[in-house]
């Protein structure tokens, strides 16, 4: 248990550095900004949202799915699964219509865009440390 929870942890650390070096590019003025760096950015991001969505169904949902753990530890790692699924969506989604739309001509419109979904993935990581605190023991989840 302690080693999936101490791998769910990298997970989110890579998550939340990928998104701090994102917030440094996401500056007031476009002028300021590094489009490219933010297109290498979104990629690892979409890479490590890929990682972090295979770790919870290997590790986490598929031992609850076994009966390995409580009701509630399967419970939990049914909605985790459905989550991660859900957040993968919406970077997808994130990606698509920034793909679509040229960033430098709706400079303004991107970094809400952008803000908006950091703070998605953020809550989806505190939403699973609030999670985490009801795990012990041999619990799957």
């Amino acid at each position: 248990m302690s080693r999936r929870i101490d791998i769910l942890t990298r997970h989110h650390d890579r998550l939340i550095e990928i998104m701090a070096t994102a917030r440094t590019q996401i500056t007031d003025s476009v002028k300021d900004a590094d489009l490219d760096a933010l297109r290498h950015l979104r990629r690892e991001m979409v890479e490590a949202l890929a990682a972090y969505q295979r770790f919870v169904h290997e590790e986490i949902y598929e031992p609850a799915q076994q009966g390995i753990g409580s009701a509630e530890a399967q419970r939990d790692a049914q909605a985790l699964k459905i989550d991660c699924i859900q957040l993968q969506r919406d970077y997808d989604d994130f990606g698509l219509r920034w793909a679509r739309r040229h960033v430098l001509e709706n400079w303004p419109e991107y970094r809400l865009s952008a803000n908006l979904m950091m703070k998605r993935v953020n809550d989806h990581i505190l939403h699973v440390c609030e999670l985490r605190k009801g795990w012990s023991g041999g619990q799957a989840a």
